[in-house]
């Protein structure tokens, strides 16, 4: 299978896709300049109390929040469904 990369329009955030065989795999963030967890959190999910997962999700590279630099590739963990559906 191949893997390719699909990048999100300009206004969105720095966020890509990892393609394989046609279904999305992983999606990826790119740390910018002044970036906090919680901001990312707010950017991607709206929702600044998910940082802890962003945290998790990329405990290999970041021990603490404090951890975090620009140019870091940080592993986005998918926003959960919404149950009452």
């Amino acid at each position: 299978a191949t893997t390719q990369k699909r990048e999100v329009a300009a206004t969105a955030p720095a966020i890509s896709t990892a393609i394989t065989a046609g279904k999305p795999s992983a999606q990826t963030y790119v740390v910018e300049q002044h970036d906090t967890l919680a901001l990312i959190a707010r950017k991607l999910y709206g929702d600044i109390s998910r940082q802890g997962d962003l945290l998790a999700a990329n405990r290999g590279q970041l021990r603490s929040p404090k951890d975090l630099r620009p140019g870091m590739t940080l592993n986005v963990p998918a926003a959960p469904r919404d149950s009452r559906a």
